[in-house]
């Protein structure tokens, strides 16, 4: 079994920053002056550490930095190295910051074995994967907080699908016949794979029988300003000049980070639903791997612009490989 001897020592910081980095790993307590929290980064990875309190156990490049209003920093330092014969079964084990749970960790030479349940966003599980993560996280910012897997390799929701949308009320867009968005549902960079299915449904009605109405999904790169329509004339919800209800399920894949593919869809209005497949448009949509990237429910009435379209309900769903 592995053993290891523990140094001390202190270091008091008066400078922008010092370099504490030695050993097999270290794990430092902090404090401060002024109790301001102190930035510490471990191979460029950041940690903002509560005065007074102990970081985890660190074996990369630590760096602590001192806060332009504090005059000192005070660092208790405890240097970690290995103190006897490493045993067979040890022989290929380093050790390893976890980004999730901010625990030691051991990676097994060939196979990242970190396995931890923590809150975390979507942009720091897709950090974790780089470190070979493999495990299961509470996501906070998809579907107001989802359950994900990592094999190491990818990620996707538990189950392979996830809701990341579902309307909590009714949304009635403004009467304008300059096309709006209704609603905008954020799409963190990588929640989609290249081969990954999202499924729409709208529920939609329209209040009077003066306009005619054109509803449609987009992608866009904010949410307010109407993206790329994606689907075609194919996936819209046509309004003619009558009260109506309509209803459209719509299923698109994504191919490549700037194209979406339609696969199928279904429309009708008054409980009539349409048997007519259609599939293969393809949209060019801004780079989803480049930035947060919205899905848009979009409108614009005729050319009264007296009637108002309201969605009584969109789901968007995300099926994952």
């Amino acid at each position: 079994m592995n053993s290891y001897k523990e140094v001390k020592d202190t270091i008091t910081l008066t400078t922008n920053s010092v370099n504490v980095s030695q050993g097999s790993f270290i794990q430092l307590r902090v404090r401060s002056k002024r109790n301001t929290p102190i930035r510490i980064t471990c191979d460029s990875v950041e940690y903002q550490i509560p005065s007074g309190t102990v970081t985890p156990k660190f074996d990369g490049v630590t760096i602590v930095y001192k806060d332009a209003t504090e005059s000192e920093v005070f660092i208790e330092r405890s240097t970690y190295t290995l103190d006897g014969k490493v045993d067979n079964d040890e022989s290929f084990v380093t050790t390893k910051t976890n980004l999730l749970t901010g625990m030691i960790e051991k990676l097994l030479a060939g196979s990242a074995e970190i396995s931890a349940t923590s809150v975390v966003t979507f942009s720091e599980l897709k950090a974790a994967l780089t470190l070979g993560f493999i495990g299961a996280a509470f996501v906070s910012d998809v579907a107001g907080g989802s359950i994900w897997v990592s094999d190491g390799t990818s990620v996707k929701p538990l189950g392979g699908s996830v809701d990341i949308y579902s309307s909590p009320a009714t949304v009635a867009f403004n009467t304008s016949q300059t096309r709006s968005v209704g609603i905008a549902i954020p799409l963190p960079v990588g929640l989609m794979k290249n081969g990954d299915v999202f499924e729409v449904e709208l529920f939609t009605s329209k209040s009077g029988a003066t306009d005619t109405a054109n509803v449609f999904l987009a992608i866009g790169v904010d949410a307010v300003t109407v993206g790329t329509q994606l689907g075609g004339t194919v996936a819209a919800l046509n309004y003619i000049a009558a009260t109506r209800r309509n209803f459209g399920v719509f299923r698109f894949r994504r191919d490549s980070a700037t194209s979406i593919v339609l696969l199928n869809g279904a429309s009708g209005n008054d409980g009539t639903t349409s048997t007519t497949a259609v599939s293969g448009v393809t949209s060019t949509v801004p780079d989803v791997d480049a930035a947060i990237r919205y899905l848009q429910v979009t409108n614009a009435m005729g050319a009264s612009a007296v009637d108002v379209v309201t969605i009584e309900k969109a789901i968007v769903r995300l099926r994952s490989r």
